[in-house]
C-alpha cells in the first residue's frame, strides 16, 4: 500500500525572485550559433529580444567519490561558443540555448514580477521542448537525449522583514544557532554556508543532490542588504527520454519546495504568508 506524501508547502507571498528548468542533453555538434539563430524565428513572437551569453560547462552529479559535481566542456572545447539568450519584451521570461542545454528562466526585473508557478513553467517547458525537438528533426541534427536534469529557485530575504543583522541569521535558518565557545569573537559581518543533500530515486538509490547555498546579496534598485537562499535539484533523468527527464523535474522541485520549508523558521512562513497549513 502507497502512503500519500502531504501536499507542498504553499506560500502566498514568497520571497523567489528567479526560478529556473533545466534539461542537459549529450552534445548536438551541428548545433551551432547559425543553427540556433534560426531556431529563435519558432520563439521570436513570445520571446522577441536576443543575447549571446558565454557557455555552460556541463554539470553531473556523480556518487562515485565524494566530489559536489563534475564540470566538462563538452566535445573537448578550449574556447566554448556562445549560449543564446530568448527573451521576452519586459525581459522576466527567457529561454536558453546550448549544444547539449535547453533552459526556463522566470525571473523579476526591477523588483517587478509575479512568480508564474511551477506548473505553469513546467508547460511551457515542454511546449518550447517540443518545438525544439521538432526543428532538430527537420534540420536532422539528432534527438535529445537527457543526461541531467536541474531545478533552481532563488529567494531574497529582505532585512528587516524577520531579521536585521547578519548575527540573526538563526531568525531565517533555524539551523544555525550563532552560539561560539567563548566571547571572543563579535558579531559576524556576514554568513555563508552550503549544505548538500542526496536526493532518492524510486529504488532509493542516490539520483541526484539538493544543493542549498547562503550568502548576503544586495538589492540593486536600492542597495540594501538580504539574505539569498539559492537552492538547486540536480538529477538524472528516471528515463534517457524527455518523460523521464520530465519526472526528475517534479522530483527537484519538490525536494526544493519542502527543503526550502525546513531550512526557514516559522516566523518567516508567517511573514511569507503560508497557507497549506
Amino acid at each position: 500500500m502507497t502512503t500519500q506524501r502531504p501536499p507542498l508547502p504553499d506560500f502566498n507571498a514568497p520571497p523567489l525572485v528567479e526560478a529556473v528548468l533545466g534539461i542537459q542533453f549529450e552534445p548536438l555538434p551541428a548545433l551551432d550559433v547559425l543553427q540556433i539563430g534560426r531556431l529563435w524565428a519558432l520563439f521570436r513572437d513570445e520571446y522577441p529580444r536576443h543575447e549571446l551569453q558565454p557557455m555552460l560547462a556541463a554539470q553531473f552529479e556523480t556518487f562515485e567519490r565524494p566530489v559536489m559535481e563534475e564540470l566538462v566542456f563538452p566535445l573537448g572545447m578550449d574556447s566554448p561558443p556562445a549560449r543564446c539568450w530568448f527573451l521576452s519584451e519586459d525581459e522576466t521570461a527567457l529561454v536558453q540555448v546550448q549544444v547539449d542545454r535547453f533552459i526556463l528562466n522566470w525571473r523579476k526585473k526591477g523588483g517587478k514580477g509575479t512568480y508564474p508557478r511551477y506548473e505553469s513553467m513546467r508547460h511551457r517547458l515542454e511546449q518550447a521542448l517540443a518545438k525544439f525537438a521538432g526543428f532538430l528533426q527537420s534540420e536532422q541534427l539528432g534527438e535529445i537525449a537527457p543526461n541531467q536534469c536541474e531545478v533552481t529557485y532563488v529567494n531574497h530575504m529582505e532585512q528587516g522583514k524577520g531579521w536585521t543583522k547578519p548575527s540573526e541569521v538563526a531568525s531565517v535558518f533555524p539551523g544555525f544557532a550563532g552560539r561560539w565557545s567563548s566571547e571572543f569573537l563579535p558579531e559576524p559581518e556576514d554568513v555563508r554556508a552550503a549544505l548538500r543533500f542526496v536526493i532518492p530515486g524510486p529504488d532509493q538509490a542516490p539520483l541526484g543532490r539538493l544543493h542549498a547555498q547562503i550568502e548576503p546579496r544586495y538589492r540593486r534598485q536600492d542597495n540594501s542588504p538580504l539574505l539569498a537562499l539559492t537552492m538547486t535539484a540536480r538529477l538524472c533523468p528516471m528515463a534517457k527520454d524527455l518523460a523521464g527527464a520530465m519526472s526528475s523535474l517534479d522530483l527537484g522541485r519538490e525536494w526544493i519546495v519542502r527543503g526550502f520549508a525546513a531550512l526557514t523558521a516559522d516566523p518567516m512562513h508567517k511573514i511569507w504568508e503560508r497557507c497549506d497549513a
